[in-house]
């Protein structure tokens, strides 16, 4: 989201899934020059007796191998939480 009435957000809903079933979001590729930082930032809720899990993973490359970057589990509040991590082109 840009802050603003013309930003976006996605929202998916863990309420009636089975118990082991995922979603995942998957963004185009980017190129982040060599020796630069880029920051993702993502807010997240994860509130409830049944809560999951929530990973954050990035590839080098389409198809490569996954790299955990942030990794959450069971129920942290009925609040909104700001994550925001540093991605690097290693």
């Amino acid at each position: 989201t840009t802050g603003t009435s013309s930003g976006y957000y996605i929202y998916t809903k863990a309420l009636f899934k089975e118990f082991g079933e995922r979603s995942r979001l998957l963004s185009t590729p980017f190129k982040i020059e060599e020796g630069k930082t880029c920051e993702f930032r993502l807010f997240y809720h994860m509130y409830g007796k049944n809560i999951g899990s929530l990973n954050v993973y990035k590839r080098n490359e389409v198809g490569g191998s996954e790299q955990l970057l942030f990794s959450k589990q069971k129920e942290v509040g009925n609040y909104w939480q700001r994550l925001d991590l540093k991605i690097t082109d290693s």
